[in-house]
């Protein structure tokens, strides 16, 4: 079954077809810590009980297997097309979630580990400026923003996690599961996989069929009825939409060869006692907007520039988060003027501090937020919370965020050429499938 009514629901939260996230029910930080609950482990909140309508989910193995791009409408799209996905329809349950805001891969996968909301979890977009470097750093492949890996650029620079991460990992708080990490080999041991997969085993694949091939070696040598999570990442469909657009012959051809690999290697090779001990999850971190590759160069704009805070370092702080989540550290008294300005001269939605805030756009305020209520990480510094907003969130929150309503913003010649772009509110950005259904049924 798909819903595809609960599609257009969502959809219909916000208004002017921007999505706004779905945290209180059908959210994306609420995937990890389902499937955690199928095993018995409490990692924080969870998903409607109605996405396993019609699933067997007395198992003591969890398979997520997460394609990075692979929006909800880009799986309706494709389904005619992939058996796999014709299956899992049929064997299980297909339900439409919302991304995290931003929709985009370093904070929404930041949240796949962590089972938080980017307010949270401090990772508010792929770009951030820290105080403690004075610099611009791209979070996930810990770069300095012309592409230095940070150790080296800073030689005295904090851990990762240390730098950026507020949140411990649901591995590290599912206590009695085997939780493992299948990801490609260049991210297994690097600085945000270090932070990332703590209390996890990771395993590195090269290439989709071996990424599979590995999952079902895994499943197969768990012990019998030991609970185990394996979270499978391939990002290798996001890639080729980001350069030829979401919509295209390329993509549908790698979604095609993504699902075949998985099929055959894992579906249909699989032990079947294995396979009927195995709840098989397909899931995104958020789609793309096909952009056309006609963006908006803010090089030269001044109401921009013009008004850009100084950083640590003394120098201005350019927009970070990413052309479709753009955000701005602005010199105080300054906002209206820029917003003023964004408004008239672009088609845009854009926020202040205190309308992002209260509209809970990158998680929503608990109700009397203190350290007890987040799951903080080990080592991360006692105190209270600032303000209930997060120690990491506090700290990076920009003055102004703008979400173009179909283009990427921005000031660099390598991201204002992307084709396919997210980040931002449309539906196809922010609409993910969450495909459930016992791996024996899929075969």
């Amino acid at each position: 079954m798909r819903r595809d009514s609960l599609a257009d629901d969502l959809a219909d939260r916000g208004d002017d077809a921007y999505v706004p996230p779905a945290y209180g029910d059908y959210g994306f930080h609420r995937v990890p810590n389902t499937a955690f609950d199928v095993l018995g482990a409490d990692t924080g909140d969870t998903l409607p009980g109605d996405v396993f309508d019609g699933v067997d989910t007395d198992v003591s193995n969890v398979v997520v297997v997460l394609l990075d791009g692979f929006g909800y409408d880009q799986w309706r799209a494709a389904e005619p097309a992939i058996p796999l996905l014709e299956r899992l329809a049929d064997a299980g349950t297909v339900t439409p979630l919302t991304s995290t805001y931003p929709s985009e891969t370093a904070a929404a996968i930041t949240t796949l580990h962590t089972g938080v909301t980017p307010r949270e979890h401090g990772v508010l977009g792929w770009f951030q400026s820290l105080d403690a470097l004075g610099a611009v750093v791209a979070a996930l492949p810990w770069t300095t923003f012309d592409g230095d890996p940070v150790d080296e650029a800073f030689p005295d620079a904090p851990e990762w996690a240390d730098a950026l991460l507020d949140a411990s990992t649901v591995y590290e708080r599912a206590e009695g599961v085997d939780s493992a990490v299948v990801e490609p080999e260049k991210i297994i041991g690097s600085a945000s996989d270090g932070g990332l997969s703590v209390g996890a085993t990771g395993i590195p694949y090269y290439g989709v069929a071996d990424m599979a091939v590995r999952v079902r070696e895994r499943l197969e040598a768990v012990d019998d009825g030991a609970a185990s999570y394996t979270l499978a990442y391939v990002p290798d469909l996001d890639a080729v939409a980001h350069e030829d657009g979401p919509g295209t012959a390329a993509t549908r051809a790698q979604a095609e060869s993504l699902a075949a690999a998985v099929e055959r290697e894992l579906v249909g090779r699989l032990d079947p006692a294995v396979a009927a001990d195995t709840l098989f999850v397909l899931t995104a971190d958020h789609g793309h907007v096909d952009t056309g590759g006609e963006n908006v160069d803010l090089r030269g704009y001044d109401p921009l520039w013009n008004h850009v805070r100084a950083g640590a370092d003394g120098e201005p702080i350019p927009p970070v988060g990413s052309p479709r989540n753009l955000q701005l550290h602005l010199e105080d008294g300054t906002v209206g003027r820029v917003r003023e300005a964004f408004e008239r001269d672009f088609d845009c939605r854009t926020y202040t501090r205190e309308e992002y805030v209260d509209a809970g756009l990158f998680g929503p305020v608990r109700a009397g937020s203190a350290d007890g209520e987040i799951p903080v990480r080990a080592g991360s510094t006692d105190g209270e919370i600032p303000s209930g907003l997060g120690r990491a969130f506090a700290e990076r929150a920009p003055d102004f965020v703008c979400v173009h309503a179909s283009k990427g913003m921005w000031y660099a010649d390598e991201h204002l050429g992307l084709i396919g772009q997210h980040g931002g509110q449309t539906r196809a950005e922010m609409l993910v499938p969450f495909a459930a259904a016992r791996l024996d049924e899929v075969a």
